[in-house]
């Protein structure tokens, strides 16, 4: 994530308490077109097998996406484009999608 979309991010948040429509732009303008997406692929996972039948797909998301914004937000330091690569990787496995993950991996593997 670039260092201006961290920004952008913190200050909506940030807002919130003064400016709480400023939030609900965001969410139908950024978040909720991205989370359709994202319920495409959690759909293709569960039915290739990857996700139980019965994943939520709603609370899947807001695990993925607190650990992301606490990755990005709250943890200090710089982030590389490697490291936070390393973070979804391992963050994935850990939502049980370790299989999918390894297919991904060996298909864009360079020899």
């Amino acid at each position: 994530m670039e260092l201006d979309a961290r920004r952008l991010l913190a200050r909506i948040i940030g807002s919130v308490p003064d400016a709480p429509d400023l939030l609900e732009i965001y969410w139908e303008v950024h978040i909720a077109p991205r989370r359709a997406a994202f319920n495409v692929i959690l759909e293709r996972a569960r039915s290739e097998g990857a996700l139980s039948p019965g994943t939520d797909a709603d609370m899947f998301q807001d695990m993925f996406s607190g650990a992301l914004m606490h990755e990005l937000l709250l943890k200090p330091g710089a982030k590389s484009e490697a490291g936070l690569r390393d973070y979804f990787i391992r963050l994935l496995r850990e939502l049980g999608l370790g299989d999918a993950v390894e297919r991904y991996l060996r298909s864009t593997r360079r020899d």
